[in-house]
């Protein structure tokens, strides 16, 4: 066999194989994307029901507690180690429910302060109108008192009726009879002389000189003028 020409290949040799070409370069590893925490969301959603609904209707204030427990349980799942996203929203909504909470306790005792100081006030101007009541009974009965030969005994003149003083600046006024019975709150004064009702007065008679003026108001509150003697205009007043 003759040897192969220069420059070409024996017939049926295959060159030995080439370098492949290197494999395309790997995606970079994301990871898995974390889902939005739905609990932070929820409790921004809370923090605007409250503030809105708080003022409008006070049962919807509780959604701020709502809010409250939502946001900590979205400020757990939004951690380093968490599996949802969103911690940024998860702390907002929780201070803001925070905050509101504050505010509606602060705003609470402000209110229960302000209704405690209109209470005292309002107390304190009905006991200054009683007093007012059973000093004005009192005048009425030393007048009474006189002007029946020192007696708180039935016989003497009416002093009121209703619309009509029987006695006017101290002075007889117009002449309404006398009384029948045991003396009453009516022969003395009139609801229009008095800061309370009238019918709320009761009167017992116990001697010449002493009797019980009882207030009893709506409310069910009573208080006593116990007089020991009317003319030298010795009483005391007692809370029941």
């Amino acid at each position: 066999m003759a040897p192969p020409m220069p420059g070409y290949a024996v017939p049926g040799y295959m060159p030995p194989p080439g370098y492949m070409p290197p494999p395309p370069p790997m995606m970079p590893d994301f990871g898995v994307v974390k889902p939005q925490s739905g609990k932070a969301v929820g409790s921004l959603i809370c923090a605007g029901v409250g503030l809105v609904g708080g003022v409008l209707c006070g049962v919807l204030g509780v959604a701020i507690l709502v809010g409250i427990v939502l946001g900590a349980l979205a400020i757990a799942e939004t951690g380093p180690n968490g599996s949802r996203t969103g911690r940024g929203l998860a702390i907002t909504g929780t201070v803001i429910n925070v905050v509101l909470l504050l505010g509606a306790v602060a705003a609470g005792f402000a209110w229960f302060h302000y209704v405690s100081q209109q209470g005292q006030q309002s107390r304190e101007v009905d006991a200054a109108q009683l007093r007012s009541d059973f000093d004005l009974i009192r005048s009425r009965l030393k007048t009474y008192y006189e002007r029946n030969n020192q007696s708180l005994a039935p016989g003497g003149p009416r002093l009121a009726e209703h619309g009509k003083p029987g006695i006017s600046n101290g002075a007889p006024g117009e002449a309404l009879g006398v009384v029948q019975g045991a003396l009453k709150i009516s022969d003395l004064v009139w609801d229009g002389e008095l800061n309370e009702y009238a019918g709320n007065f009761e009167l017992t008679i116990t001697g010449a000189a002493s009797c019980t003026v009882r207030f009893t108001s709506f409310d069910g509150r009573s208080q006593s003028m116990k007089v020991y003697d009317i003319g030298k205009n010795h009483y005391s007043i007692l809370q029941e």
